[in-house]
């Protein structure tokens, strides 16, 4: 019986009565990784991501134009299509804040920016055009296929940023964010102060 016929059956039974549901998921722990030796790590799976980010940098000014990011992420099945595009697009924002713009400074354990204002975050004006691949070969581990599509897929923005700005300018970057301040800096030949504030 297909599951909608039985839900239709059991509401009429029960007078329009809700159908509710319980349920829970565990994986076997019979996987190579759970040998004895390797007790803490109790993923079912490991997701993996990539992207890559065209962008333009004013040399006059220090400022990124990030024209498209293209990412990809290995959730294995989506079992919510839009929900995975929601959620690797929010990666994409939050890599983009994290690589870009927000740049925490602090003296002695204290927070010197300590409203929005002085800790700038990217605004839906600040977003880049954005591409997402994603729903590769089903886990055979997973609720039904799936993996992760969670926080992990912000992983590679900021470096797929950082990239970037090397293959344009010929700078390698080791300190975030990658803000017009500190581009500008390392295009006219200056030192990095970040470490000094």
């Amino acid at each position: 019986m297909p599951i909608g016929d039985a839900m239709f059956r059991y509401m009429t039974v029960k007078g329009g009565d809700e159908l509710v549901g319980i349920g829970s998921y565990y994986h076997r722990t019979d996987n190579s990784q759970y040998n004895g030796v390797n007790t803490t790590n109790y993923a079912p799976a490991y997701s993996f991501s990539t992207g890559a980010a065209h962008l333009t940098v004013d040399e006059e000014t220090g400022v990124l134009d990030i024209d498209e990011f293209v990412f990809a992420h290995d959730c294995g099945r989506a079992l919510n299509r839009r929900a995975v595009e929601g959620q690797l697009e929010g990666s994409i924002g939050m890599g983009l804040g994290y690589a870009v713009y927000e740049h925490n400074i602090t003296k002695e354990g204290k927070v010197l920016n300590p409203n929005f204002r002085d800790y700038r975050l990217p605004t839906a004006l600040d977003m880049p055009k954005m591409r997402t691949f994603y729903d590769f070969t089903p886990d055979a581990e997973g609720p039904l296929g799936a993996k992760e599509a969670g926080e992990g897929s912000a992983a590679p923005v900021a470096p797929a940023i950082a990239n970037a700005v090397n293959m344009a300018t010929g700078i390698y970057f080791t300190e975030l964010p990658l803000d017009p301040e500190h581009i500008w800096r390392a295009l006219h030949g200056m030192k990095d102060d970040r470490n000094s504030k």
